[in-house]
């Protein structure tokens, strides 16, 4: 919304309304998002009096955590250097993909675990947050990484409309994971 409002502001290098830069006021809503999904797990655990829901705390912890301070990448440079890998960028973008994957399983483990042990109503809010959480990832990864590979190899026209749209759906889908969460959460309480 931030680009059609200030429509001027978006193409400068430094306007805080480039939903596609970092620190701008689409990313600080971007934390917002996660802070309320943070608050709507806890009101859902206290409403239902279920700590399983406890363990999904992890996943908006994890994204905030790994948006403010890219572990992956810290971690991807830190297996490059221990694996004593020379094969220049394509290896460190390698193990930070390997990184990345190996912090999604740590998350995702106590998740599963939970799932597996909850009954029916947890088990399918599970599978409907999955969908959205695969959703915002699929933004937020695989199209940013399509435009990434398809820029470098100079393979794309519409750069700019291809960035405002993969860093729109995925706030668009973060913002469903949220109101998903926010839904479940006051379901028990109203």
């Amino acid at each position: 919304m931030l680009n059609v409002r200030h429509p001027h502001e978006t193409h400068s290098e430094n306007t805080p309304y480039d939903i596609t830069k970092e620190y701008s006021y689409g990313g600080y809503f971007q934390y917002c998002k996660q802070l309320i999904t943070v608050a709507a797990i806890l009101t859902l655990s206290w409403s239902r009096k279920e700590k399983k829901y406890l363990t999904w705390l992890l996943i908006p912890a994890f994204l905030l955590l790994e948006d403010i301070f890219h572990i992956h990448h810290y971690l991807g440079h830190f297996f490059y250097n221990a694996f004593g890998m020379t094969s220049g960028q394509q290896g460190l973008t390698l193990m930070k993909a390997f990184a990345a994957v190996f912090l999604s399983f740590i998350v995702f483990v106590p998740c599963h675990e939970a799932y597996k042990r909850g009954d029916i109503v947890f088990k399918n809010h599970c599978l409907k947050a999955l969908v959205l959480l695969l959703l915002f990832l699929f933004c937020d990864i695989v199209l940013n990484q399509a435009y990434q590979w398809a820029a470098v190899n100079n393979k794309l026209n519409y750069d700019n409309v291809v960035d405002i749209l993969i860093h729109g759906g995925s706030m668009i889908t973060a913002s469903l994971l949220t109101g998903y969460m926010i839904s479940i959460a006051l379901k028990k309480i109203v």
